[in-house]
């Protein structure tokens, strides 16, 4: 949360957006994903994969939604 909230301020929002999570949420979460040793051997899934899926769970405002945000 506090990276998203950084994120959020170096972009001059003084709140969180969907898109400041997806911009840290990779490099946040790489470190805790633990595979199971038979995902590694069979090589059928990859952190990244994993990733990109966790990261289409998460919506994104779209124009509309936008206008109803908090002002900066």
């Amino acid at each position: 949360m506090a990276a998203a909230q950084i994120r959020a301020f170096h972009m001059g929002k003084g709140y969180v957006l969907p898109e400041h999570i997806q911009y840290i949420y990779k490099d946040v979460i790489r470190h805790r994903l633990f595979l199971h040793q038979k995902a590694i051997l069979r090589k059928t899934t990859t952190p990244d994969k994993l990733i990109a899926t966790a990261l289409k769970g998460i919506p994104l405002l779209t124009t509309d939604e936008r206008e109803y945000a908090p002002p900066a």
